[in-house]
């Protein structure tokens, strides 16, 4: 039972007796602390003054309508729960005291004042309950509007009937009133039939439904929110409203995008990378790592015989001296391929990265462009000489041709100033053919049918083969016009077959073949890309000794050769290679040592 004794209790009775039997009820019933006051006027003066716990008014006052004082009492100390007696039965009265807040309503009837004491208990009771309540909602109303995420009530046809500060926040608006006027369909949602959606998911679920939603705030900004809702039902079970909650994560689901990105990252890169620990032991690595190792026959578990063999002592200094030394460099070579490593130090997690690619054509690319480049230059070189030296054999020649005239066949130096001609012509060849390796030999090229320039060619060229070559032919039909100088591509030919007769040593078959292209493949020494054209392609292929691969490029050096001393000069394939690009064209090789040598020229077609 509840302990009322240290109640104050305010009460306003102008009959004496009344009042009277009231108070010594009262404080028998409770032994509360009891003020009585008989006029309307005393008891608003020591309200200003004091706070009670409860007030028993009488309807009729002599100065003041009880109900008046009611409506008073209930502004100033809305808290304070009154208890209205009248003497006179009338319901009108007890609904108007009942509007104006009374908690109850007594009537003075015979031994009235019994009921009073349960009536006090069941107006404190309520009154307590009451505030609990109160409190129950205002703890509530603090924690909706405090909450960082959203929180929301709205109707089904799509306006918010209750929205918390952080929601208005989120949204963009200034306050509560602007966010309730907006549509949430047409104004917030970018794709309007996502909120059809998400209604018919929430009817259709008792326990409500989360999902992720792109809205638009106040001012078009999209914003990733998701979106927890469930639906309030009323008495008859028809849909009243929507509510839940609703958490901006944009920033989230960039943050995961970029992670996942991240993640993603050393699977798909087509580089090699690793985490290595302390110790240089290998904690990760991603699949381009596997394949290179399946690639060279080796398990995932030898995943050490490609990297430096000294990786403990590498990481162990690299983490010691991170602040100054964060990133090395290594190369490693593995089964006749290079890896390159970029290894970085992260010293506060105690790992290193290591990043490696596989460098083996890169280098090979690097080696044929310096061969390139060096050949360009021995060419500008030779052609320079070639070019002055020729113009001094013109002179030799000359002379020794008006001497020769002058002196007659009978003449004992006749036959010394012939030698000196022969010997300055066959420097001249040379020269020509230097000029022509330097591209700086005049051409005069014309739209050819290269099957024509072959028959007229090889009708020269056959008669020198040795006996125990044979020559085969195999042109194509209807071939597209090419641009060149017959009497080069001449040389080219006779060139190339004087070379595979040589290779063959003077015995075996030459295929020379004619044929339309559509690709052309890279050249031999500038590993130029393939690419797509119209082409003419010229192939000779012989029954050789083969070349070496290794040997390939240096074939179209000046001056090399591997016949014997006084057997060549070394530049026929020079050049060959000198023409064919001096045209547009190039040189693919293929041979294979024991199984001969194919050479194909790619002319472009008109």
């Amino acid at each position: 039972m509840k302990d009322y004794s240290d109640l104050r209790i305010l009460v306003v009775e102008d009959d004496p007796d009344h009042a009277q039997l009231l108070t010594h009820r009262l404080r028998r019933e409770f032994a509360a602390d009891l003020t009585h006051f008989a006029t309307a006027t005393a008891a608003l003066a020591v309200l200003e003054q004091f706070s009670f716990d409860l007030i028993l008014l009488d309807y009729s006052l002599p100065d003041l309508n009880g109900l008046e004082l009611l409506r008073r009492c209930r502004a100033a100390h809305p808290e304070v729960p009154v208890l209205m007696i009248t003497g006179q039965g009338d319901e009108r009265i007890a609904v108007q005291a009942m509007k104006l807040g009374a908690s109850d309503y007594l009537v003075k009837a015979n031994d009235y004042s019994a009921a009073v004491p349960h009536a006090i208990r069941r107006t404190l009771e309520r009154s307590a309950l009451q505030r609990r309540l109160g409190e129950t909602e205002s703890r509530y109303q603090r924690l909706v509007q405090n909450a960082l995420m959203g929180i929301f009530q709205a109707a089904p046809e799509g306006r918010f009937l209750m929205a918390n500060e952080a929601l208005v926040k989120m949204l963009g608006y200034n306050s509560e009133e602007e966010l309730l006027s907006v549509d949430i369909r047409q104004d917030l949602f970018l794709n309007p039939e996502e909120f059809d959606e998400l209604g018919r998911k929430v009817a259709e679920r008792e326990d409500g439904c989360d999902a992720v939603y792109t809205l638009r705030k106040k001012d078009g900004t999209p914003i990733v929110v998701k979106k927890s809702a469930r639906a309030v039902r009323d008495a008859e079970g028809r849909l009243s409203h929507l509510e839940g909650f609703m958490q901006d994560i944009t920033q989230q689901q960039r943050a995961e995008s970029e992670s996942r990105r991240l993640a993603n990252f050393p699977k798909l890169s087509p580089h090699f990378i690793l985490e290595l620990n302390e110790w240089g032991g290998v904690r990760y690595f991603n699949p381009a790592t596997a394949e290179f190792l399946q690639s060279c026959g080796k398990t995932t578990e030898e995943v050490y015989a490609i990297l430096p063999p000294d990786l403990a002592d590498l990481c162990r200094d690299m983490l010691a001296a991170a602040a100054t030394a964060p990133v090395l460099h290594r190369e490693v070579h593995v089964e006749g391929r290079i890896i390159f490593y970029e290894f970085h130090a992260i010293a506060d997690e105690r790992i290193i990265h290591a990043h490696g690619l596989d460098v083996t054509e890169q280098r090979e690319l690097e080696q044929q462009l310096q061969q390139a480049q060096q050949l360009e230059s021995i060419g500008r070189l030779a052609g320079g000489i070639a070019h002055d030296f020729n113009n001094l054999l013109m002179g030799i020649i000359g002379y020794a041709s008006l001497i020769k005239d002058e002196l007659g066949a009978q003449d004992r130096h006749y036959n010394d100033i012939c030698e000196i001609e022969n010997a300055a012509q066959r420097a001249s060849e040379i020269t020509r053919q230097l000029l022509l390796y330097s591209r700086r030999a005049a051409g005069q090229p014309v739209e050819v049918n290269l099957n024509d320039v072959i028959a007229v060619a090889l009708d020269a060229l056959s008669h020198g083969l040795p006996p125990g070559v044979r020559l085969r032919q195999k042109l194509g039909d209807d071939l597209p016009a090419v641009l060149l100088d017959p009497m080069q591509f001449h040389q080219v030919l006779s060139n190339l077959i004087d070379n595979a007769c040589e290779a063959m040593s003077q015995e075996g078959e030459i295929v020379l073949q004619t044929y339309f292209s559509e690709r052309q493949e890279s050249d031999v020494l500038t590993q130029t890309p393939e690419k797509s054209g119209r082409f003419v392609v010229v192939a000779l292929r012989d029954s050789g000794v083969g070349i070496a691969a290794d040997k390939l490029q240096l074939i179209f050096e000046p001056f090399y050769s591997t016949k014997h001393v006084g057997k060549g000069s070394g530049l026929g394939l020079a050049t060959a290679y000198g023409i064919v690009r001096t045209h547009g064209g190039v040189i693919h090789v293929k041979s294979e040592p024991g199984k001969g040598t194919e050479f194909r020229l790619y002319f472009p077609a008109v």
